[in-house]
């Protein structure tokens, strides 16, 4: 099923109203006018199923910087291995099933397909059974630590993460960034998609940032499909997923993100997401060394679910 996901969340209302329009008196769901009383038994149970699922549907997004073991490095972008790995355990223990973005724009694009068809409510079934509590996990820059310390924790908790990667450090060969040869390893594990983060723009404060989308907006184009060419060799894949340095955006640089077809594109604004966010507008939550795991995760389910 794997067809283009609009921007518009009119298009996602009105494809669910006109899939399923009416409102069933006695459950108070959706359900289909047409077709809906030659279903089984089965193919109702798990249509339900669905319905409830997507309407409570909230998927938060976490985002990681620097693992260190050096506490004067602790601060707002960077944590220890330690405060890694107990939030993972947090995440396992409150049942949360982290899925990479592809999964994600998966499971959006679902919602849009739920119909009175038997194979696609078995599709749907099966497809949200399989991340009954998802999360996002994403890790911004290309630190070492996501190979050092991610990969070992994803394969240990079976996992899986989204990392977004600045391609000028990495080919600096600085001893705190990964290689290009580590994300390849790192791709071929099937725990990890890779993103874009920019080739240099990352490296521009935030105020000039917003000048040169709007002043050079073909310099910011190549910089970023420069980076999109460095991952795909690396990984293999198409490269569709986009991250703004700093969550920095405005119309001028959502013009040129459009114009390179990112079809998964993420900022950094304090919320969960929901149904109506879509793909074009994932929102994750900096993860700084500032609370517990708890404490972190506790917040984190409070967030308000806006589009």
């Amino acid at each position: 099923m794997k067809k283009t996901i609009s921007k518009s969340i009119t298009i996602f209302i009105l494809l669910f109203s006109l899939t399923i329009p009416q409102v069933s008196a006695a459950s108070g769901l959706l359900i289909p006018v047409a077709g809906y009383s030659s279903l089984t038994n089965d193919s109702k149970d798990k249509y339900y199923a669905i319905i409830r699922y997507y309407s409570s549907l909230r998927v938060p997004g976490i985002m990681y910087h620097k693992i260190t073991s050096d506490p004067n490095e602790w601060s707002v972008y960077s944590i220890s291995p330690q405060t890694l790995r107990e939030d993972f355990q947090t995440m396992k223990n409150l049942g949360y099933t982290p899925i990479t973005l592809s999964e994600y724009a998966e499971i959006l694009y679902g919602y849009s397909c739920l119909s009175n068809n038997t194979a696609d409510i078995d599709y749907l079934y099966n497809l949200v059974t399989a991340h009954p509590k998802p999360i996002l996990i994403t890790a911004d820059d290309g630190y070492l630590g996501i190979y050092t310390d991610f990969m070992p924790l994803l394969k240990e908790f079976g996992f899986k993460a989204n990392f977004m990667i600045y391609g000028e450090v990495v080919d600096s060969n600085h001893p705190e960034y990964v290689s290009w040869e580590q994300i390849t390893e790192m791709q071929q594990s099937g725990l990890v998609e890779f993103g874009n983060h920019t080739y240099s723009l990352h490296n521009y404060p935030n105020s000039d940032l917003i000048g040169l989308y709007f002043s050079q907006p073909e310099f910011c184009k190549n910089d970023i499909e420069l980076n999109r060419a460095k991952l795909e060799a690396a990984t293999g894949v198409p490269c569709t997923t986009f991250a703004y340095p700093y969550g920095i955006r405005n119309t001028f640089s959502s013009a040129i993100i459009d114009q390179c077809g990112y079809t998964k594109i993420l900022n950094t604004d304090y919320r969960t997401n929901i149904i109506g966010s879509g793909i074009y507008n994932i929102a994750r939550v900096n993860r700084d060394n500032t609370t517990t795991s708890q404490a972190f995760f506790a917040r984190l389910s409070s967030l308000k679910a806006t589009v």
